[in-house]
């Protein structure tokens, strides 16, 4: 039996797999303020047996670094070097990270595999993972491109291939929610992404701020005397569709809005702006695409944000437009499964 989590900043979602991958059942709770008391009553619900020896927890990790290449058991030893890359993911590692702490101390004879979005990743080539920094801060600081939403990207591209029954397809794929992400891939095979040495970096998110001047971040910390705290909150928790609204980062809501509220329209124009740039430019990139794939809560809910991306590559006729939704849960289980 295996059962996935995946804890997001005040979410989690969980599902329950068969050794087949059958989905037995799956379900999300929001709004979370304790995540292991809310952990605690989902294993209850599940009635999950905690000396189960066959049981395999699969967890969703953020940002794996160069340190976790591919999904990898966890255990109290090796704990320690995922602690160490929550500064690169603060909305999700650390959540994520004492979460499978508590599952560790909770269901000490199962398996607790970590599934990271960066793996997916990591066989891009140097040309489109390297940033135009001294060499020597690639080396010490393990700085380059990871990505993100590995797990997405990886089942959206796989779904695609059998749906056009060929591997032989250049696919864009748009994972589009309140974090957001645009992968290039070839055959099966990712080429570049948007997300960066973070999820930061990008498309416009919910309340991340994607690709901005770096010179911009010094001058606001030197201007406002702010902190590395300070600066990493407003990028952060503080930027996007929030920042550009002033009221929300919800596309539901901002959607709703926008007839009457200049800012909400102004906010969804320019979401709608940078991701048509990203695609643009791998379109470019690859000399062409066969399929542009939607999905993400926005990508996959949306028909207007759909529609309004599309109509910007009408002089592409021959390319397709897939709407998919993403299932992060069955790539964690099939990732969990290989051992």
């Amino acid at each position: 039996m295996l059962l996935t989590l995946n804890c997001g900043s005040s979410s989690i979602k969980y599902a329950i797999f068969d050794d087949k991958l059958n989905c037995l059942t799956k379900g999300t709770r929001e709004n979370i303020k304790d995540h292991q008391k809310e952990l605690q009553s989902i294993i209850k619900k599940l009635k999950l047996d905690k000396n189960n020896e066959k049981l395999i927890i699969a967890h969703r990790i953020v940002h794996g670094g160069q340190i976790f290449t591919k999904s990898t058991i966890i255990t109290s030893k090796n704990i320690k070097k995922l602690k160490s890359l929550n500064t690169l993911a603060p909305l999700h590692n650390p959540i994520q990270t004492k979460c499978i702490k508590f599952c560790l101390k909770l269901f000490p004879k199962s398996q607790n595999i970590a599934v990271f979005d960066t793996a997916f990743f990591q066989g891009l080539k140097p040309e489109h993972y390297l940033y135009a920094l001294p060499s020597d801060r690639h080396k010490t600081y393990n700085i380059r491109k990871y990505g993100f939403h590995g797990i997405s990207h990886h089942y959206l591209i796989q779904e695609t291939i059998k749906k056009f029954h060929t591997k032989n397809l250049k696919i864009i794929t748009c994972h589009l929610g309140n974090g957001a992400s645009i992968t290039a891939s070839k055959n099966g095979l990712p080429i570049t992404t948007s997300m960066g040495f973070t999820p930061t970096g990008g498309v416009v998110m919910g309340t991340r701020c994607g690709d901005i001047d770096p010179a911009i971040i010094p001058y606001m910390m030197h201007q406002k005397k702010l902190s590395i705290s300070d600066i990493t909150k407003i990028i952060t928790s503080q930027s996007g569709l929030l920042a550009l609204s002033g009221k929300t980062n919800d596309m539901k809501t901002l959607l709703e809005r926008q007839k009457k509220d200049p800012k909400a329209k102004l906010a969804i124009q320019i979401f709608i702006n940078r991701i048509v740039e990203y695609i643009g430019s791998y379109i470019a990139l690859m000399n062409g695409a066969d399929v542009i794939v939607f999905s993400g809560a926005i990508g996959y809910r949306s028909a207007f944000i759909r529609n309004q991306i599309k109509k910007h590559f009408t002089y592409l006729p021959n390319i397709k437009f897939l709407t998919l939704e993403t299932n992060e849960e069955l790539m964690m289980a099939k990732e969990a499964q290989k051992g």
